[in-house]
Order: structure tokens, then C-alpha cells, then sequence
């Protein structure tokens, strides 16, 4: 790694900063008011506490692991400019205030902080889209992480237009229907397929083994893309196809989990001079190299 493709520094500690702070607040709410997640689930206060651990900490622990590992796995740099911060601050005010609403059940102010987390977040997808298209990996590798960044434009757009619909009235079907559609495809779509993605990179590195290649590599992509985008659609429209579309998306996860017992067979030798001590100067070396930059 060169020293113009170090990672960044302070906005991958601001990203997983706030995300552990959102898991501190989603536990603190839980245990100081158990109401808050002992009703129904379409409760306001329950989504409150499920978007701090969906967006808060799930999605910004994402972001800020992504300004480290792309560097190191993805063979992309990612440097923090002024437009990531704006990116952060939209995410940062846009959590704050549509928890801060689902608190108080005011829904109009809920969906315009909505708009604002999910253009912050919008906007790392498609830098890390952009930055991934370029990066000299495996095609397979690069369809799992365009494919997840695609589908969260599509839940934030389908989140948005549920929260929209909390005051105007304006969506057709059944409101459980469209917001299990929106979780599903966020929580798949997105996360599950992103981390798919990343890991067929970063176990190699892990175990360390041979890293796979090949058609097989675009089964897990194909077959949770088609599994989720169909289980969006028959959710939304109550159809009982949801059903054949789960195990898809379950065969989806069952490939990559051959992958993973593929990669587990085939063990590679370590680099030479491997250790932890080796490891851990290395690490000093780079911060070093850091800290010297003007």
C-alpha cells in the first residue's frame, strides 16, 4: 500500500463511532423504557430502536469498516473528502431526527429525516459502486457489492415512500406488506449481499486459502438477487410465491456457504515472516507512514 492509498482516518472513526453509539442508544432505550419493545412491532417506538441498529449501527459500522477494507480487500482506495463528510452529517442529522420523530410519533418530521439519511447514504453507495467498478477483483466479487448497493436505493426509495405514507395516505396494499417488503429487501438486499460479497475477498486473507474464482462465484449473487427481488415483489402484492422466492434466497446463502467450506479445504501458506509481532510492526510501520502525510 502506498501512502496515496492509505486509508482514511478520521471519518472511518466518526462512522463506527456513531454506530456504536447507536447500539448503546437502542439497548439504553430498550432497558430504560421496556414498553418501547414489548407491543406490536408496527409500533412507533419499536421502529425507532430498530432503524438505530438497522441504519445506526449495521449500515455506519459498514461505511466505516468500508474506508479500511477497500484499500486492503477490494484493491480500491476510498480517501475522505468534503463531500463524505457532507455525506456523514446528512446520515448523522437524518438518524437523529427520524428516531428523534418515531419517538414522538410525528410523522411528517420522521419522513423528511428520512429523505436526509437516506441521500447520505445514497451517496456512499455510489461512491463505493464507482470505486468498486474500477478495482482489479473478481467480477463475481464486483456484482455482489453493485447489486447490493442497487438495492438499497430501492428500500430506501420504498422506506421513504412508507414514511411518506404515514401522513399523505397515498400507497396501495397493505401497510404490513409494503414495510415487510422494504425490511427484507434492506436487510438481504443491502447487508446480506454486500457481506457476500466483501467475503469472498477478506476470508482468503482471514483462513488464509486459495481465493475462488469462476462461474460458481456469480451463483450466491444470482440466486439471492432473484430470491430477494422476488420476495420484495410477492410481499408487496400478498402473493404465495413468497414462499419459492425464500428458499431461494436460502440456496443464495447455501452457495456462498459452500464457498466458504471450499475455501476452508484449500489452505494456502502463510506469507513469509507471518506472525503477530510481524503483524502488529507492520500496522506501526503504516500508522507512521500516516501520520507524515501533510
Amino acid at each position: 500500500m502506498t501512502t496515496t492509498e492509505a486509508p482514511a482516518r478520521t471519518l472511518p472513526l466518526l462512522y463506527l463511532g456513531a454506530a456504536h453509539a447507536s447500539l448503546l442508544l437502542a439497548c439504553f432505550a430498550a432497558g430504560w423504557w421496556p414498553q418501547s419493545v414489548a407491543g406490536f412491532f408496527y409500533h412507533a417506538w419499536i421502529l425507532g430502536i430498530v432503524h438505530l441498529v438497522t441504519l445506526g449501527w449495521i449500515t455506519f459500522s459498514i461505511f466505516g469498516a468500508i474506508y479500511i477494507v477497500g484499500p486492503v480487500a477490494l484493491r480500491t482506495p476510498l480517501p475522505a473528502g468534503r463531500w463524505d463528510y457532507a455525506a456523514f452529517a446528512c446520515a448523522i442529522i437524518g438518524l437523529a431526527g427520524m428516531v428523534g420523530h418515531f419517538w414522538i410519533q410525528e410523522y411528517g418530521g420522521m419522513a423528511w429525516s428520512a429523505g436526509t439519511i437516506a441521500a447520505g447514504i445514497a451517496f456512499m453507495t455510489l461512491r463505493i459502486g464507482r470505486a468498486v467498478v474500477r478495482a482489479n477483483i473478481q467480477p463475481a466479487v464486483k456484482a455482489h457489492v453493485i447489486l447490493a448497493c442497487l438495492n438499497f436505493w430501492i428500500a430506501a426509495t420504498m422506506g421513504l415512500l412508507v414514511a411518506i405514507d404515514k401522513t399523505v395516505h397515498f400507497l396501495p396494499g397493505f401497510v404490513l406488506s409494503n414495510v415487510l417488503a422494504h425490511a427484507h429487501l434492506a436487510a438481504i438486499g443491502w447487508v446480506a449481499m454486500l457481506i457476500a460479497g466483501i467475503s469472498y475477498r477478506m476470508l482468503p486473507m482471514t483462513f488464509p486459502s486459495k481465493m475462488p474464482s469462476g462461474r460458481t462465484t456469480y451463483l450466491s449473487a444470482a440466486l439471492l438477487e432473484t430470491g430477494v427481488l422476488g420476495l420484495f415483489v410477492t410481499l408487496l402484492l400478498r402473493s404465495s410465491w413468497a414462499l419459492a422466492f425464500g428458499i431461494l434466497i436460502a440456496a443464495g446463502f447455501a452457495a456462498l456457504a459452500a464457498h466458504v467450506v471450499w475455501m476452508l479445504r484449500r489452505p494456502a501458506p502463510r506469507p513469509p515472516g507471518w506472525s503477530t509481532r510481524c503483524i502488529e510492526r507492520s500496522a506501526h510501520r503504516r500508522t507512521a507512514v500516516i501520520r507524515r502525510q501533510p
